[in-house]
């Protein structure tokens, strides 16, 4: 069991991350207005509401909210060509920052803007935590893991390739995984209002001692073979 879990340090972080995604999600649903943090879709189709009815405070906040969207992704894009730091360490230190942050946002104050560091969170989590096992996979939002889990099973009920019952187990307990996020999520957000997003941080300090763990193995395992190789 031990050795399996160091083999596999990098797929426990991503459902592990996973579930930070489905906690967020919950989180903004519940506790901001019934809007979605994670996404853009939404947002950007308010930005075309608030354009059509000529509210100029309504494209603004949606405006503010795309930007942020856009400028963590490509933070996220850029940074690890410019800096040596693992970007993952830097995303979930951010998030944890984050997460402090939106819980001292009032309940009162307009939903979207509240949001700001939830949109800003799940911009650097998906240009971060993207996928494992070589498959691509969103760790903040569900619809494309659904169509691949969906595929992925039809093709093996199909073919009965190994290869494909291993992608369709990974992408259900994706779901399953970012879906236990969203049953954290409520049971905080539930008996803690706006505060109950802090419990997230706990979901992140995993994270981050699993990232730590990944890292040393794989040091560990880099001076094995320089060793051998000398």
């Amino acid at each position: 069991m031990v050795k399996w879990i160091k083999n596999e340090i990098d797929l426990l972080l991503h459902y592990n991350m996973s579930m930070v995604g489905g906690f967020l999600g919950a989180y903004a649903l519940l506790e901001r207005g019934g809007n979605f943090g994670s996404s853009q879709t939404s947002n950007m189709i308010y930005l075309m509401v608030g354009w059509l009815h000529g509210s100029m405070s309504e494209i603004l906040i949606h405006t503010f909210s795309l930007l942020i969207y856009i400028i963590t992704l490509v933070i996220a894009f850029l940074l690890p060509k410019y800096v040596k730091t693992d970007m993952r360490y830097i995303c979930i230190i951010a998030e944890m920052i984050g997460v402090l942050f939106a819980g001292f946002l009032p309940a009162e104050m307009n939903p979207i803007v509240a949001l700001y560091p939830i949109f800003a969170m799940a911009g650097l989590q998906w240009g971060t935590f993207s996928g494992a096992k070589g498959y691509a996979s969103s760790t903040i939002f569900s619809t494309n893991n659904l169509r691949q889990t969906v595929y992925s099973f039809t093709e093996y009920c199909r073919t009965k390739k190994s290869a494909e019952l291993q992608k369709f187990k990974f992408f259900m307990l994706t779901l399953i995984f970012y879906h236990l996020g969203v049953v954290i999520g409520f049971i905080s957000v539930v008996s803690l209002d706006i505060t109950g997003i802090w419990v997230c941080i706990v979901l992140l300090i995993v994270a981050f001692t699993l990232l730590t763990a990944s890292t040393t193995a794989s040091r560990k395992a880099d001076l094995e073979n320089l060793a051998q190789r000398s």
